[in-house]
């Protein structure tokens, strides 16, 4: 699966953009910058469920293995930290309404999307005659258990939300104190999830609120960094130092994992300064990550049943990469149909 990566790697150099003298402040964290590095995690996140799927033994695969374990949990940091910086700037701009919005257009909406893509799953599983316990199948559709489906991501970006929403109500006129509640919240989020989940349903939900208090520091942040090449070097390097060593010694403490994930944002928004990501394709995966991330595994599990990944396991790879834009862009569609019945538009001033 090397050759994946190294794939994935000359589509992101394509149309990318370095600034060496200056900053790219204006782009870095536009839509389209941000959609374009989501298309890149998004696609480790496929090749990296994808691999759960077969086991590799030549070379060339084994080592496309020890990227994605190098990796680890960091191809979901920046979908995190973005999240969490645009929750900031949305309430900068739009005030007490947005937060108001929230349950409806974060919380529940988000909560349907995923409780229909966990659905898909319930009717493929029916198909092909896998069996879930009753109450395993019941919890699934809130995030807490899975029937083949991931989950864990969801469940925390609502967990997210719902803290989100409860310290902005709080202190709706002073956003420090509410992203103080936030962290508050989250870091009690992340002890009780340390006594009943695995370590990647928590070491990562801290890039979110990286991302906010990011947001609302911003102009101050990017002073530092962009203040001149040398500082931006140093603390580069600083944060890819600091990043590398935490990885290395993730595993004595969970609190390194936590720091990891933190160092590794941190990094590459500021790498963003200096070199944008746009390349259409990526763009485009990038406007459709939820839908990539709730459905890629269907195409997985359909075409390793009809025994493509036995015939051959590069076509089973593309097989399923070109099936999963394909229902993730339908699924999109329908999804945008029944928000337009279920949900009225409200325009916030």
């Amino acid at each position: 699966m090397i050759i994946a990566y190294a794939a994935l790697f000359v589509l992101a150099l394509i149309g990318a953009k370095i600034s060496i003298k200056s900053f790219n402040t204006k782009e870095y964290l536009s839509m389209d910058s941000t959609n374009a590095v989501r298309g890149i995690f998004i696609m480790l996140v496929f090749l990296s469920h994808l691999m759960q799927y077969y086991t590799y033994t030549e070379t060339i695969d084994v080592w496309g293995g020890k990227i994605s374990k190098i990796l680890g949990q960091m191809i979901v940091v920046m979908f995190m930290f973005y999240s969490g910086y645009g929750i900031g700037e949305s309430v900068k701009r739009k005030g007490s309404a947005y937060i108001k919005s929230f349950p409806t257009n974060r919380v529940l909406k988000t909560w349907l999307h995923f409780a229909a893509g966990v659905f898909v799953f319930f009717v493929l599983n029916l198909i092909i005659g896998k069996e879930y316990p009753v109450d395993r199948t019941l919890l699934s559709f809130i995030g807490w258990e899975n029937i083949g489906n991931s989950n864990w991501y969801i469940f925390a970006v609502i967990a997210l939300y719902i803290i989100t929403w409860i310290a902005f109500t709080l202190f709706k006129n002073n956003k420090i104190a509410a992203a103080a509640v936030v962290t508050a919240l989250t870091a009690a989020y992340v002890v009780v999830m340390y006594f009943v989940k695995e370590y990647w349903w928590y070491d990562t939900v801290l890039c979110y609120v990286a991302g906010l208090w990011y947001s609302l520091f911003k102009d101050k942040i990017e002073s530092l960094l962009t203040k001149n090449n040398v500082i931006w070097a140093v603390i580069v390097v600083v944060l890819a130092l600091g990043w590398w060593h935490t990885h290395r010694r993730q595993n004595l403490f969970v609190g390194l994992r936590i720091l990891e994930a933190l160092m590794f944002a941190l990094l590459f928004v500021a790498a963003s300064l200096k070199v944008s990501v746009k390349n259409k394709a990526l763009i485009w995966m990038g406007k459709y990550t939820f839908e990539i991330y709730i459905l890629m595994r269907v195409p997985m599990i359909v075409f390793g049943k009809l025994g493509v990944k036995s015939f051959n396991l590069y076509i089973y790879v593309i097989a399923s990469l070109v099936a999963t834009f394909v229902i993730s862009f339908l699924f999109s569609k329908l999804l945008t149909q029944v928000d337009k019945l279920l949900f009225r538009p409200k325009k916030i001033k």
